[in-house]
Formats: C-alpha cells, sequence, structure tokens
C-alpha cells in the first residue's frame, strides 16, 4: 500500500502536491480549517439525476440495491455517458468543493445543487464514484494518515527512516499539506524546522493507562506529579498576531463561536501579540459554588441559542498553561527535554470554590479546590510540592497557595525558581487517591 501511495506522490506535481495529500486523507483542507460541504445524501441523489437526466426516486432505488450512493452513480454513468473522456483537473474538483462549502444562505442548497452536478457531468463514471463517497463522508482507501507519512519519506526524504521528523512536523501543525510542501520545497531540514504557530493546533497527547499507581511510578523512574481531573472540555486556545482568537478541541473542532464568553476572557487577558493557552473549560453553578457535571457543559456546544446557553451554563476556563510565542520562537517548546518545567498554572477566570466528590473518604486538598474571587486560598497541608518532570523534586518548601487573579501575566517563562509575587506554582502533592473519571473526550 506504501508503494502504490509513493507512486501516486512522485507523479504529482510540486504546486498540487499538498491538495493531493488532503485528498488521501479524506479533506480538501487540514482538518482545522473546519470545512463542512454541507451535502447531505438526498441532495447528492438529486445532483446524481440531473446530471444523468434521471429521476431521483429512480436514483434512490438504485442506491438501495447498489447499497452505495457512489457504485449506483457509477453504474447510471456508465449506462449514459461511459465513453465519456477523462477531463477533470484536482484543481478544478478541489475549488468546486470549496465552493460548495462557502455557499450559505437563502439559495445555498439550489448553489450546492448545481455545483455538484456541474461536477459529475464533466466526470467519468468511475471519477462520480469517489467524488459522490468524497463528498458524502463515505469514502474509505484503508490509509491513513502515518501511512502518508511513511510515503512522503520514501519519495522525497529519501527511506522511511526519516518518518519521524515528518511525524514530528504533522503533531505540531496539524498539517499535512504544510509538511508535505515544505518537504518538497526544502528537504528534511526545512520540515525540522517547523514550529508550533498560533492558529495551527498542536495535536493532544494522550496518555497510556496502567494498572495501578505501583506500576506508573515505576514506569516514570520512582516520581512523578499528578493533577486532579476536570469534568469539562479540553480547549487549546490560539490568539494570532493579528488578535484573532481560535478555540479548538483535542480533536481539533472548532468551538470559539459556541464559548463567546471565553474568547472575551482571552481577549481582554492575554497580553502577549501571539500565544496558545490550553485549559478545561468546566460548568458551574454559581448560586450553589459547585462545579457541574460534564453532560451540562456539553449543553454549549450548539449553532443556535448561544446567547440563552451563555446565561444558563456559566463556564470557565480552569487548569490554564499559556505559552507566549514571542519569548521562545527560537526554540520550540515541544523540543525541551522532558524534566524541564515547560508549563506554569494561569487561572484565567475565578470561580466559586468547588466541591470534589471523591472515591476516598479523605479530604480533598485546597489545591483542587476552587478559587474564590474575594480572597487567596489557603493550603490545609504544609507537605512539600513536587516539581512536575521525571525525578526531580523541589525543595523542602510548604506548597504554595493558588491566588486568584483574573489572568496572569504570561511574558515570563517558568525557570522552575521559587514563585515570584503574581505568580503560582504547581500544586503537586503525592497523593495516589483515586478521581471520579468520566470517558475520554
Amino acid at each position: 500500500m506504501i508503494d502504490r501511495l509513493a507512486e501516486l506522490l512522485a507523479a504529482a506535481p510540486a504546486e498540487i502536491l499538498p491538495t493531493v495529500c488532503y485528498l488521501c486523507q479524506g479533506l480538501i483542507a487540514p482538518e482545522f480549517a473546519g470545512v463542512d460541504l454541507g451535502l447531505a445524501e438526498k441532495l447528492a441523489v438529486r445532483a446524481v439525476a440531473a446530471a444523468t437526466g434521471s429521476d431521483p426516486g429512480q436514483v434512490a432505488a438504485s442506491v438501495r440495491e447498489a447499497g452505495d450512493l457512489g457504485t449506483a452513480a457509477e453504474r447510471r454513468l456508465a449506462a449514459t455517458h461511459g465513453d465519456r473522456p477523462a477531463s477533470l483537473l484536482v484543481t478544478t474538483v478541489v475549488d468546486t468543493l470549496h465552493q460548495i462549502a462557502q455557499a450559505e444562505g437563502p439559495g445555498s442548497q439550489g448553489r450546492k445543487l448545481d455545483l455538484l452536478a456541474g461536477l459529475l457531468a464533466q466526470a467519468t463514471p468511475l471519477e462520480a464514484r469517489y467524488l459522490l463517497r468524497h463528498v458524502t463522508g463515505g469514502l474509505r482507501l484503508g490509509i491513513g494518515t502515518p501511512t502518508i507519512l511513511d510515503a512522503l519519506a520514501q519519495v522525497y526524504a529519501g527511506g522511511r527512516a526519516a518518518r519521524p521528523v515528518l511525524e514530528r512536523a504533522y503533531n505540531i501543525c496539524c498539517d499535512l499539506g504544510l509538511v508535505a510542501a515544505t518537504l518538497v520545497s526544502g528537504g528534511v531540514a526545512a520540515v525540522e524546522e517547523i514550529r508550533v504557530r498560533p492558529g495551527n493546533p498542536v495535536r493532544a497527547m494522550l496518555a497510556q493507562r496502567l494498572s495501578d499507581a505501583g506500576e506508573i511510578l515505576a514506569k516514570l523512574g520512582g516520581q512523578c506529579s499528578a493533577e486532579y481531573k476536570y469534568d469539562g472540555v479540553r480547549i487549546q486556545a490560539h490568539r494570532t498576531a493579528d488578535g484573532a482568537i481560535e478555540l479548538f478541541t483535542r480533536r481539533l473542532e472548532r468551538v470559539a463561536a459556541q464559548f463567546p464568553d471565553v474568547v472575551e476572557l482571552l481577549r481582554a487577558g492575554l497580553g502577549p501579540a501571539e500565544a496558545i493557552v490550553e485549559g478545561e473549560v468546566v460548568a458551574f453553578d454559581p448560586a450553589a459554588g459547585e462545579l457541574r457535571p460534564f453532560g451540562e457543559v456539553m449543553t454549549r456546544r450548539r449553532k443556535h441559542g448561544i446567547a440563552e446557553a451563555v446565561q444558563e451554563v456559566p463556564v470557565g476556563l480552569r487548569k490554564a498553561r499559556t505559552r507566549d510565542t514571542a519569548t521562545t520562537a527560537s526554540r520550540s517548546w515541544a523540543d525541551r527535554e522532558p524534566s524541564r518545567p515547560v508549563r506554569r498554572r494561569m487561572p484565567l477566570r475565578s470561580a466559586p470554590r468547588t466541591r470534589w466528590r471523591r472515591r476516598s473518604s479523605r479530604p480533598s486538598p485546597t489545591a483542587a479546590r476552587g478559587w474564590s474571587a474575594n480572597r487567596s486560598a489557603r493550603p490545609r497541608s504544609t507537605r512539600p510540592a513536587r516539581a512536575a518532570g521525571n525525578g526531580s523534586s523541589s525543595s523542602a518548601t510548604t506548597a504554595p497557595s493558588c491566588p486568584t487573579p483574573s489572568i496572569w501575566s504570561s511574558s515570563a517563562r517558568s525557570t522552575g525558581a521559587a514563585a515570584a509575587p503574581g505568580s503560582t506554582a504547581r500544586c503537586c502533592w503525592p497523593r495516589t487517591t483515586r478521581m471520579r473519571r468520566s470517558s475520554a473526550r
């Protein structure tokens, strides 16, 4: 499979190689771009009927018989235009699909129908099969992004040994077309220079599950730090140089329109020209002073009634960490040693004191509870804080309290030194009590 894909990528001109890579992923743009064609199967059936001069009912019957819209369209076109020469260009198809995605407002369904029918009127029967599977989300090539990276390395990097370099670049920019274009123009050395940039989300690194705390400590060298799990939506917020703010989920979905209050909070508080902030958006009840379940924050994921949802389900951004790209442009944080502290807590919004429900009867530490908007929380314990990393522990100082300004300055970089006034240290106490957790988000 890799060899066949390598033949395709080698034959593709350099100017359309990024587009070919997107099409191999079943996309027409990077996944985080959020391009939605808005084409349901019923509309595609009508487009096939218009392109073949058939009745939509007949096309629908053919789909039920074949079990697939693409196969049904291929058969109907073979009966009427089987001798049609191949004339569709990749750029023509992708440009038309972008026009379909951009069609909005009154009459948009008619425009989408005309554009798709126009493509089908130029397509061969085989082209129509895969075109329809692509626009309806039914394209199954049997290859994934790792296979495409292997093929790119084989063709343009001298062998698959360079695949880790390409994979690292893809993980921090989430744009396979950008990786391919950079590889063709500058080689592997240029790909190594790709850095984290606001506007391109970084792929979330998921943890490996182990059976118990002892196994975890053994794998991490005997010491580790742990954080309490907030029952919310993991958000990666990007502020670009032009001041635009976008929110991405860990599945690379754009959700800024669904959380306008979080966007306004970030716009008012972020100081640097460019920044990336990651945290957990959680719902809370101001009257009861409690964080609310995950199901309630998910009611904010909607297209209509956003203003009402903001009032009904207030949210806050907790356990946030920031990266000021202006001060770290020379070296990507993704390339630092794991033992170095590269993140710091940045509470972006004060929220009522949180009541945690635990499986253990032991009292919850103040670090796991909410911050008060009017006064600083005092720790109930004076246990020493452990530094994040794989073995090093901090000096025997007491665990600092979690102060409560609305936002922390992100101009200073975390150095692992003692917490300065106006900053906060990670409250990582060596506790093994298991928090009740929800399914993976």
